[in-house]
């Protein structure tokens, strides 16, 4: 449960530093690095998310394959 408000907490801190962001960048900006107005937040997001995702995987307790069975 907490770890899932962490998560909400991070995606949308990053989704208020991705609009404050592309408040300064110029439409030429965006398109010199690959992005529009719409498609820069969304792509943000996903890193975040992905990233989140990754540090969840890696974050993962290992089994003890000689307990495996036991419960």
């Amino acid at each position: 449960m907490l770890r899932t408000l962490y998560r909400k907490m991070i995606i949308s801190r990053a989704k208020s530093a991705a609009y404050q962001t592309l408040a300064l960048l110029s439409d030429r900006e965006l398109a010199d690095i690959g992005y529009t107005r719409t498609s820069f937040v969304r792509a943000y997001i996903d890193n975040i998310e992905a990233e989140l995702d990754a540090n969840d995987a890696a974050a993962a307790l290992p089994i003890n394959a000689n307990l495996v069975g036991a419960v």
